[in-house]
């Protein structure tokens, strides 16, 4: 709730799992250490970028993530970072790099990644551009005792830079076999009840938890005869939730409509039987009055 009403946050929708929890104090014990950096795996729909953004905010601590487009390139993406360590290192913000195996559209990327969780120190720039930026790193530099000399500046900007902290994933570069034997199948189909019980009576809850875990069982005996693999993630899961959701409205609108119809249709046959018994009426007083009027 704190997240969706904080401004310039992208609103997000979410069912928390058990797993998804522990997952979060998990990022939360790496990034809060200094140059902190772990490696997320997992298929899309897993909520890797999303955990991690949340932990983020449990920490006050801003994401910085790269924009890649077609014309996008190793100079791009070092200028990037020469923004992205500026922050760091001038305005001493701690930020969290998320960075994915999907952006790696240079092989030079993967290099650069790997300088800056080992030493944090990629050399981005140049004498002459960090001559510039000594100015902005003076004010800083005087508050912590630094002396205003080049290699001081340096190293002290190199310290800040320290407080860099990166959450990198690269799905790209992995394929996982996800084998699903029928003692994880109960143990997802149990987790994937107790999510949904709270929106949903149980046995619905049962039954999508059923349909997701067949799923996956069906998913893995296809691999086994034609090799070929697909995944089924609890986004797919909470999707079906979302969609019969959709479906269930839809159909009570429409049977709610019909139902509309029939007790209108009722309700005019009802009149109509009642105007016909008061012109039966009418016609039994009259054909009566007829034979009296005859007989006299």
């Amino acid at each position: 709730m704190e997240y969706n009403i904080y401004p310039g946050m992208a609103r997000m929708n979410l069912v928390f799992f058990k797993e998804a929890i522990e997952n979060v104090t998990r990022v939360l014990r790496v990034i809060s250490q200094p140059r902190g950096y772990m490696l997320n795996i997992g298929i899309g729909g897993s909520g890797r970028q999303v955990l991690v953004k949340l932990a983020a905010f449990i920490l006050e601590t801003a994401v910085f993530r790269i924009e890649v487009t077609k014309k996008y390139k190793t100079a791009d993406f070092k200028e990037d970072l020469k923004n992205l360590y500026k922050v760091t290192g001038i305005k001493q913000r701690q930020t969290i790099f998320i960075f994915s195996g999907e952006q790696v559209v240079e092989s030079p990327f993967r290099e650069v990644i790997n300088n800056m969780l080992s030493t944090g120190e990629i050399y981005l720039f140049k004498p002459d551009e960090f001559e510039e930026l000594k100015t902005e790193l003076e004010r800083p530099a005087k508050k912590a005792g630094v002396q205003l000399i080049t290699e001081a500046m340096y190293n002290f900007f190199m310290k800040n830079e320290a407080l860099l902290e990166v959450a990198a994933k690269f799905l790209s570069e992995f394929k996982l076999d996800m084998l699903v034997p029928g003692k994880e199948i109960e143990k997802n189909r149990e987790s994937l009840v107790e999510t949904t019980e709270d929106i949903l009576e149980r046995d619905v809850a049962y039954i999508f938890s059923v349909i997701h875990s067949s799923v996956r069982k069906m998913l893995n005996i296809m691999f086994l005869e034609v090799k070929r693999r697909n995944y089924v993630t609890y986004l797919n899961y909470l999707q079906l939730v979302s969609g019969s959701k959709e479906l269930l409205e839809s159909k009570r609108f429409e049977v709610s409509s019909a139902a509309n119809k029939l007790r209108n249709g009722l309700s005019k046959i009802a009149e109509t039987q009642e105007k016909v018994t008061e012109m039966s009426e009418e016609m039994k007083i009259s054909s009566e009055q007829v034979k009296a009027l005859a007989r006299s």
